[in-house]
């Protein structure tokens, strides 16, 4: 089975599991270029924010480990999990990270390299000592990421360490006296897309020096023109669909339609590339986030349809316990009184118990206007004027009162 199936696989099986924080809002989204998420829970936990400018993101759940990065103030971050007073979280805005240059290779979408090895770690320094602890999350063989900085471009890009966005979904640590609760009525879905398309935009354009004097060269030389101008384009396309993937992820009720249409418009522009790479594995996941959609639906039918079978049996048993309380036998009859309309015949009222007629009410002294009781629960006693009579096409017509006396028991 390919990466892309096994992907959409996973969205499908994750959103649908029980998350120890309960199904929440949907899963923080990635900022910048369109790389692969790493694995994670699929749903977002609690929202937190910074409380000041500075406030340090480690590697590990300990004020000794190294510092990632210093995020600024109100920085919105999606809190994960929780250890010895450190929270696990991601920031809106994300973050960067080091990978080592043996492990990935340049795409033909400028800035964005590929993984060639599975497991690759994601460090807080330009180190593999002690110093510099990875992050719990890795890179897997085929995943893409988006290049901002090398330790030295004097070097072969295998020989050196890459400085990358880090993709959706990786995390650190943050003290969480250091952070402050949303407040109740703050909208956390909407302030982290808005925190995400800020991001974006504010990426910078990739250099083409960060890929040194002879790689830069030869990457020009071999892209024609015209294909040079589809890519661009086919990049502009993508970053215009992402930005509707973040809208659709993060939406009270999803709804990837817009987003379906502008990945589309990416294969048109380039069937073939990076850019359309992406696309198709962004369709896959569309495609299983709708079936999610549609199942959690049924679901929803399901449980209405079960909701309301379930008060039919309720109103059931609460009838026949009443028909048994003592104080039932002082009425000639018992029940709602509803105004019963008779094709071709006069209308009537009558009074309905359990879902049966079981008497027809007349008042021929006017005492009573039967219309102000229609859909009360009354106790009737009167005259008994017929009883029940069976009819000769297999129907019956109820006993008939003429009522002296009607009480109001419960209203419509």
């Amino acid at each position: 089975m390919n990466r892309r199936i096994v992907f959409a696989l996973h969205v499908l099986v994750s959103a649908l599991s029980l998350s120890p924080v309960g199904v929440a809002a949907s899963t923080p989204v990635a900022r910048g270029a369109p790389v692969a998420p790493v694995a994670q829970a699929a749903q977002a936990t609690p929202y937190v924010r910074t409380k000041s400018s500075g406030t340090a993101l480690y590697n590990l759940p300990d004020r000794g480990a190294a510092v990632i990065t210093n995020l600024p103030a109100a920085t919105q971050l999606a809190v994960h999990a929780e250890r010895a007073g450190y929270m696990e979280v991601e920031p809106a805005g994300g973050f960067e990270v080091w990978v080592f240059g043996q492990y990935a290779k340049p795409t033909d979408m400028p800035g964005v390299f590929e993984l060639t090895g599975n497991n690759v770690l994601m460090r807080p320094r330009a180190a593999s000592d002690e110093s510099s602890y990875p992050l719990g999350q890795k890179l897997s063989k085929g995943d893409r990421v988006r290049l901002v900085g090398r330790a030295d471009t004097s070097k072969p890009i295998i020989q050196d360490w890459l400085r990358i966005a880090a993709p959706p979904g990786t995390r650190a640590w943050v003290l969480a006296s250091e952070t402050t609760p949303l407040a109740a009525n703050e909208d956390a879905r909407a302030l982290w897309a808005a925190a995400a398309k800020t991001a974006q935009s504010a990426t910078k354009p990739f250099d083409p020096a960060l890929l040194g004097a002879a790689a830069a060269t030869t990457a020009t030389a071999a892209a024609p023109a015209v294909a040079g101008t589809s890519q661009a384009a086919a990049q502009s396309a993508l970053a215009e669909a992402e930005k509707r993937m973040v809208e659709a992820r993060v939406a009270a009720k999803p709804d990837f339609s817009a987003a379906k249409a502008a990945y589309e418009r990416v294969l048109e522009e380039s069937p073939k590339g990076a850019a359309a790479d992406t696309a198709r594995l962004r369709l896959e996941e569309i495609a299983a986030r709708q079936e999610i959609v549609r199942i959690r639906a049924d679901v929803e039918a399901t449980e209405g349809v079960r909701q309301a079978e379930l008060a039919k049996a309720d109103a059931r048993l609460r009838e026949a316990s009443v028909s048994q309380d003592p104080m039932w036998g002082r009425f000639q009859a018992r029940g709602w009184l509803e105004r019963e309309e008779r094709p071709g015949q006069a209308a009537r009222y009558v009074v309905r118990w359990g879902g049966k007629t079981v008497t027809e009410v007349v008042c021929t002294s006017g005492r009573y206007d039967l219309a102000a009781f229609d859909r009360y629960e009354v106790g009737l006693t009167g005259v008994t004027l017929r009883g029940a009579a069976a009819q000769a096409d297999g129907s019956s017509d109820p006993m008939r009162i003429d009522a002296t006396r009607i009480e109001v028991i419960s209203g419509r």
